[in-house]
């Protein structure tokens, strides 16, 4: 049954304001009692309709490349009627803040109703967010090396808040690496992928400090591997490289 658009947001807004944060509660306070991991089980049970779907910053992108207004994360966050900018939920619940991360916390944004992406083309800027202050937040996130994600349900293409995450604390990027043979559908790719420009690559590493999907690696060579199958398309890798070695490039899509 093909639902219309106003009652998917209907289902969207109530997940994300009273079911999700109270599902991966009992489910971490499970885990905790039991030492099992239930949240693949859901994931699954959800498959295609709850996860993250990355999102790069322009500035990663190949100059040579027409972008979107929805493939870039700044402008999807200027366009989708932002709230208010407040603390990560994953970072500021002990059950999934990782002790030993530095990250920032005040780093989700937060809208009024969940967005199609396909509908950023249409908008102008309607953020009551100021647009400045939004840019600094995904500019610092990215500086910091978090990951920009539209969190989205029921499906990849209805978003209900952006996040900037890392993956020792995020519920969609840790249980996705633990378990991404079980869910590989939790964390949708962008539309792009990393290129490496192999003349300008000195292999300094940085690129895979950054990497929380391991898609660089230095082989025993010294030199620095992609591992295309691996690359969600995040952009953090190109961001910061010294030399400007990396830029995301549109993604080939499989048949």
């Amino acid at each position: 049954m093909k639902l219309n658009p106003t009652f998917k947001r209907a289902i969207s807004k109530a997940f994300s304001r009273y079911i999700e944060i109270n599902m991966l509660t009992v489910l971490k306070f499970i885990e905790k009692i039991t030492r099992i991991n239930f949240l693949p089980f859901v994931t699954r049970a959800l498959k295609h309709s709850f996860g993250g779907r990355v999102v790069p910053l322009n500035t990663a992108i190949h100059p040579s490349v027409q972008i979107a207004r929805n493939q870039d994360i700044i402008e999807i966050a200027k366009r989708s009627n932002v709230f208010g900018i407040g603390p990560c939920y994953c970072r500021s619940f002990p059950f999934y803040h990782n002790k030993k991360c530095n990250a920032p916390r005040a780093t989700c944004i937060y809208i009024g109703d969940p967005q199609f992406l396909d509908g950023i083309e249409k908008k102008g800027y309607i953020s009551k967010v100021p647009q400045k202050v939004i840019e600094k937040t995904i500019r610092m996130a990215d500086k910091m090396g978090l990951v920009h994600q539209l969190i989205y349900f029921p499906h990849p293409n209805l978003y209900y808040v952006i996040c900037n995450c890392c993956s020792c604390c995020c519920a969609v990027i840790s249980t996705y690496k633990k378990f991404k043979n079980t869910v590989p559908y939790l964390v949708v790719p962008s539309d792009f992928i990393a290129k490496v420009d192999e003349s300008l690559c000195t292999s300094c590493g940085l690129c895979v400090q950054r990497c929380h999907f391991e898609a660089r690696i230095k082989n025993k060579h010294g030199k620095m591997i992609l591992i295309e199958e691996k690359c969600k398309g995040c952009g953090l890798c190109a961001t910061k490289c010294p030399s400007e070695a990396i830029k995301l490039v549109p993604r080939v899509k499989k048949n």
